[in-house]
């Protein structure tokens, strides 16, 4: 989660969260961005091995920046 956060580079003007669960060895991490008047919401989910959360959060943020540029 925290560095889907960090990666996102969010502030608080824009709707942002994140939520991982672990199951066993899976991680499983959900990230939420949109714009400041909300019209636009990106939401996308990654699923990895726990040894690579930090990469998973950041290839999250990537995932939904690039989304959020697409989307405009």
């Amino acid at each position: 989660e925290r560095a889907f956060l960090k990666g996102i580079q969010g502030s608080c003007h824009k709707p942002i969260g994140a939520k991982a669960t672990i199951d066993h060895e899976k991680l499983t991490l959900s990230g939420l961005y949109g714009d400041e008047a909300g019209d636009k919401i990106i939401l996308r989910t990654k699923i990895g091995h726990i040894d690579e959360a930090e990469n998973i959060g950041f290839n999250l943020a990537q995932e939904i920046m690039e989304a959020m540029t697409h989307a405009r």
